[in-house]
């Protein structure tokens, strides 16, 4: 599978296991160990690490199998990813809500838009660096 496919498949992977996330705490019977790492209520911040931890899913899928970009410049281009996921949930969500009270579809609708902001941020860095320069930016 070339590279954009993997960040295409990568969207919908990221969002489906995030939905898969929610409700895992629950069948877990309230296990302190899944707990961890899945969210425990309906704080943004439980949200954040649902998302997070499906990204983490994702680049170690990606790493194993996706030999087409160099490791550092996929490692780069993920974590930049991230932080732009979480910057436009928690963004999205504070700025919405100035107006309008939690509306389910809305929260549905910025996490696949902050899914897809980090796709695409993670395919345009990852595919655009060269390893020299990625190896020493991360230094």
């Amino acid at each position: 599978m070339r590279f954009f496919q993997w960040e295409v498949f990568g969207f919908f992977f990221v969002f489906f296991l995030v939905a898969l996330l929610h409700t895992v705490y629950e069948w877990s019977d309230g296990n302190p160990i899944v707990g961890a790492l899945t969210p425990v209520n309906e704080s943004i911040w439980e949200h954040l690490k649902m998302v997070f931890l499906s990204g983490v899913v994702l680049l170690v899928l990606e790493v194993i199998f996706c030999k087409e970009i160099r490791i550092p410049a996929l490692i780069l281009g993920k974590t930049l990813g991230k932080y732009i996921m979480c910057s436009t949930i928690l963004g999205g969500l504070y700025l919405y809500t100035l107006f309008i009270h939690h509306v389910m579809i809305v929260d549905i609708l910025l996490m696949a838009i902050a899914v897809a902001f980090r796709q695409l941020v993670s395919c345009f860095v990852s595919s655009r660096l060269e390893v020299g320069r990625t190896v020493a930016i991360l230094y």
